[in-house]
């Protein structure tokens, strides 16, 4: 955790390129998940074996909802991480229904053998009527769901319905980027690539839905595969916060280990983990780290949270007590020893840091004050190998602001819109660095 600037996303940097280097020397079988919203950490640790999905990316895999189902047991499973209610939702009654019909139009859409984007969109971006009709015909233990919509001009269709499209508004967008990757078969099958998972900034509300899918689904199928001793998947997720609720990364945090799954998170502080995430879960989402890194932090409430976390000393104190006295006896002077209970860090040390310099807690080892390298010589190491950020020609600004204003795809919650989200682009330089790059280990 810390503030902006104060070193976060350098040692994240150190970290992965050490992964990296200990995975070539060695030839271990290491992969990096790294979910990313600036395009830095493709533009210094892409190479020719890395994958890139993001939809507005011209170098971007091609993948299909689809293509992580296998039976109906996996759908549900599916349904419900697409319909994950808020930390602050009164009644998840409206997201479950909405989830149900969705479930229900992929079920008829399977028994079709419609199996694209392009397939789910188009049915979602029909009437409410059009999507009843097409649940009618559906075997009789499949229509469960056609009640919270079968009264198409009701209240109750009105709302499911927009939930429904508010969380797949992102089918639009990947409407035609159907392709064979599967990210449970990339878990599944110890493909050796590291993946780049980029949601960059000023896209980031179209596609936060997307992504923390993404990444439930490669969490979960983590924690299927087999235990292994030498395996390791590292997940490097910068910015946790600006993801959705992701309830399966406290089974992960329990379990993974086992599997050779790790996580390195970063944060600006607990703030946002607790407004997504409430606070008892707060606290144990940070218990479940044996390892934490805290920068300079600007929130006294998680510089308040971080002091009691870190414990307290119990010792004795000699207190000295001094007595003048105008008789000729003289003065007195006295010693005595007093037990005090204190904490190991007040919240101002957090509050206080330089750039730079971390207090750093592992479990079972104590706690220490650290320093990592500046920002100017850690990115001196890794130069630019490839552009962060390549904009595709599927859809341009313009685009997508007349399709917001026609009403043809719901704008997300907080989303800015299409004229102010054009992120200035870098081009890919030519060459890239070869696997070997000989640069120090961090």
């Amino acid at each position: 955790m810390g503030a902006t600037g104060t070193g976060k996303s350098v040692f994240l940097h150190g970290a992965i390129h050490s992964i990296q280097q200990r995975k070539r020397r060695r030839n271990l079988p290491h992969r990096v998940i790294i979910y990313d919203v600036k395009g830095d950490y493709i533009a210094k640790h892409w190479d020719r074996q890395s994958i890139i999905f993001s939809p507005f990316d011209q170098r971007t895999i091609g993948w299909s909802f689809f293509n992580e189902i296998e039976n109906l047991a996996d759908l549900d499973i599916l349904t419900a991480t697409l319909f994950e209610p808020g930390q602050n939702c009164r009644d998840p009654f409206w997201y479950t229904a909405a989830g149900g019909v969705f479930r229900a139009v992929c079920v008829y859409l399977m028994s079709r053998n419609k199996k694209s984007n392009a397939d789910i969109w188009a049915l979602f971006a029909g009437s409410v009527h059009e999507i009843a009709d097409r649940l009618r015909e559906l075997p009789l233990a499949e229509r469960g769901a056609l009640q919270h919509i079968d009264k198409h001009d009701s209240n109750l269709a009105a709302s499911v319905i927009s939930i429904l499209r508010s969380r797949l508004g992102m089918f639009y967008y990947i409407k035609d980027l159907d392709g064979p990757f599967s990210f449970r078969k990339y878990i599944r099958q110890e493909d050796p690539r590291n993946l780049f998972l980029l949601n960059i900034f000023s896209f980031k509300q179209i596609f936060q839905q997307l992504m923390t899918f993404v990444v439930d689904v490669m969490i979960r199928e983590t924690l299927s595969i087999p235990d292994s001793r030498e395996r390791r998947i590292f997940f490097v997720i910068d910015e946790f916060g600006s993801l959705a609720r992701l309830t399966s990364i406290f089974d992960f945090l329990t379990m993974a280990r086992s599997k050779g799954g790790v996580m390195l998170c970063a944060n600006q502080d607990l703030g946002s983990v607790e407004d997504v995430y409430g606070r008892p879960r707060k606290q144990t989402f940070f218990n479940n780290f044996n390892s934490s890194l805290s920068f300079r932090l600007n929130d006294p409430d998680t510089a308040e949270f971080l002091s009691k976390a870190y414990g307290e000393w119990e010792g004795i104190r000699i207190m000295e007590s001094r007595q003048l006295s105008p008789s000729d006896l003289g003065d007195r002077f006295g010693l005595a020893e007093q037990q005090k209970t204190e904490r190991i860090l007040m919240p101002t040390e957090f509050m206080v840091q330089p750039d730079f310099r971390a207090i750093y807690r592992v479990a079972n080892y104590g706690v220490a004050k650290v320093a990592t390298p500046s920002g100017p010589k850690i990115y001196a190491r890794f130069p630019d190998v490839a552009g962060p950020f390549v904009q595709t020609d599927r859809f341009d600004p313009a685009t997508v602001q007349a399709a917001m204003a026609a009403g043809e795809v719901p704008r997300p919650a907080g989303a800015p819109a299409a004229a102010d989200a054009t992120p200035r682009l870098e081009p890919e330089p030519p060459g890239l660095a070869p696997d070997e790059s000989g640069r120090p280990d961090f």
